[in-house]
């Protein structure tokens, strides 16, 4: 890839799931992907510059030599924020982090956030990382009580989903503890 400013950094996508990400040249992917069944799957690299000007370039491979992985299963804990977490505004961006059983298996982790009334949004996407997937929720919800749970996506369309836990996002910090200073007589 070229750019007038230079490729910062190139993505690579297997079906749409970020699989890996190189930041240094020369911009190449040697990874195995014994996790993939045989057929029909797209590989996608996307070139970005230092301002997230990208461009991709996708390719259909047929994958034909694979041997069936042993263990499809896939599990995930939601391990942060704690479940009764009371959360402020300077508590963003908070980590949100899923342990993984089988991550090999685990192409996605998506994060939902949701409300009272019991409308879920997703509202991060994460990649398996070692034994764990990550993100960060920048900015607070709006105040109130919320439900918190992540969903583990596999690269053979396996799906596994946490329990919920609760939040509960204030409006501000709470309020320092006041002194009264003893008089000296």
């Amino acid at each position: 890839a070229v750019s007038p400013r230079g490729v910062r950094r190139v993505e690579y996508y297997i079906d749409g799931y970020l699989f890996e990400t190189a930041a240094a040249a020369p911009f190449s992917l040697s990874k195995s992907i014994g996790f993939l069944y045989n057929g029909s799957h797209s590989l996608t690299a996307r070139a970005c510059d230092d301002v997230d000007n990208c461009a991709e370039q996708k390719i259909q491979i047929n994958l034909k030599y694979n041997i069936k992985p042993k263990n499809l299963y896939i599990g995930l804990t939601l391990s942060q924020p704690a479940n009764a977490s009371n959360l402020f505004p300077y508590d963003f961006p908070l980590l949100l982090k899923a342990d993984l059983t089988n991550p090999q298996q685990t192409a996605a982790v998506n994060f939902y956030l949701k409300d009272a009334a019991g409308n879920a949004q997703q509202i991060s996407q994460a990649s398996a990382a070692g034994e764990s997937a990550e993100s960060r929720l920048i900015n607070p919800p709006p105040p109130g009580l919320y439900k918190l749970y992540a969903e583990a996506l596999g690269w053979n369309g396996q799906t596994a989903t946490t329990n919920e836990i609760t939040i509960t996002i204030n409006s501000s910090a709470p309020a320092a503890a006041t002194t009264t200073p003893a008089t000296v007589q």
